[in-house]
Order: structure tokens, then C-alpha cells, then sequence
């Protein structure tokens, strides 16, 4: 099940699914064929969005300025752009596998 990502010439588009105000951050696995990220920040004026951008801008070695939400602003349902990755982080791997 590969549906979750996707690359575009130089830029890796992540489909995920977020749940916002949780404990910690980080992946739980794919849920709905998506990415199932969760992120401490609560969803309260884009701040779930800006965490999950720069989570995942970190897990792929990019500047924050090159991670950027495409779409599903107020929604769980998101694709995040990542502009030329510099590396694939472990949990990516694994689950790209399956």
C-alpha cells in the first residue's frame, strides 16, 4: 500500500492523517491510506498544521520554508510538500515497504 506518498519530480507529497493535542509526536503507522502523524500542538488557529509541517520538514532533513501544506487546511485529511528531501527517516522506510 503505497497511496500515501507520492513523488512529484523533486518533491515527496505525503498524504497523512493528523491527530491534533495528543501526548507526544510522531507517526503511529497509516490509517485510511494515509500517513497517521500525531502532533502535540492543539488545532487551534493553524498551530497543528505548523507543527506537522515542521515535524516532518525535521524527519526529512529540509528547511521549514520547504515543507508546506497542500491541502486540507481545516481538515484532518492533509498533503504536505516536501521540496527536495535530504534523507529518508527510518519509520518512512518501513512503512514504504509494506
Amino acid at each position: 500500500m503505497k497511496n500515501w506518498f507520492r513523488w512529484q519530480d523533486e518533491s515527496l507529497l505525503l498524504d497523512c492523517y493528523l491527530k491534533p493535542g495528543a501526548r507526544d509526536t510522531g507517526v503511529l503507522g497509516l490509517r485510511h491510506e494515509r500517513l497517521h502523524v500525531q502532533v502535540k500542538a492543539p488545532p487551534v488557529d493553524g498551530k497543528a498544521n505548523t507543527a506537522l509541517c515542521d515535524w516532518l520538514a525535521d524527519a526529512f532533513g529540509v528547511p521549514r520554508r520547504r515543507a508546506s501544506l497542500r491541502s486540507g487546511g481545516n481538515q484532518r485529511y492533509k498533503t504536505v510538500v516536501l521540496e527536495q528531501p535530504g534523507r529518508e527517516p527510518d519509520w518512512f522506510i518501513e512503512l514504504s515497504r509494506q
